[in-house]
């Protein structure tokens, strides 16, 4: 399990075309061609499979190349066109925007996998009071009433003693790049806290 939660391979699925030529000889002779032509691909991570316990079903969105020569792409319909008032210019047509390519996808282990279980560390005297340990016990067997089993409230420290694993979240200011008022600040403050190094 713990070689399979580390993997970090893709399963890239590459969708082609097949075109089919008949190609007349000499004399009654007929020749048959076929052609793939590569539309595009669409590339799953092993861990988005995994963590999913082994099953996904879904549309997923492919990875198409810039230019398809023979291929003409669908395109969105139109909105309706909104009354102008007379002796007003009428507002340019919206720009037409292909769809995008979707394949429609159930993926499956066979045979499937053991998903990883979380094992919840055993309470230790440590930094924590008995009281507050008393408590967190409590707690965690509220939880297994309801089947949740993937809230971890205590962790180690150096020491091998048991610590509340919120004592170590302490609030950090951005990076001085990312701006408040930026659109994407969300998405950039997400890459950056990915980039943080985790044991």
């Amino acid at each position: 399990q713990e070689n399979l939660t580390k993997y970090t391979g893709e399963l890239t699925i590459n969708i082609f075309d097949e075109l089919t030529q008949n190609l007349r000889g000499s004399g009654k002779e007929l020749r048959i061609r076929r052609q793939l032509r590569h539309l595009g691909r669409f590339v799953l991570p092993w861990s988005t499979l995994y963590s999913a316990k082994c099953s996904l079903k879904g549309n997923f969105l492919v990875e198409e190349h810039p230019v398809l020569f023979g291929y003409r792409p669908k395109v969105r319909k139109k909105p309706p066109t909104a009354l102008v008032a007379s002796g007003v210019p009428a507002p340019p047509p919206p720009k037409e925007s292909p769809k995008p390519m979707v394949l429609a996808l159930d993926v499956t282990v066979d045979p499937p996998l053991e998903h990883p279980t979380r094992v919840q560390p055993q309470m230790t005297l440590g930094k924590e009071t008995n009281m507050m340990l008393k408590h967190i016990q409590k707690w965690h067997d509220s939880l297994k009433s309801k089947h949740d089993t993937r809230i971890l409230a205590l962790g180690m420290d150096v020491d091998g003693r048991s610590r509340l694993i919120c004592r170590y979240v302490r609030p950090q200011k951005p990076p001085e790049h990312i701006a408040a008022e930026d659109p994407f600040a969300i998405e950039m403050a997400a890459r950056y806290v990915a980039l943080v190094p985790s044991l």
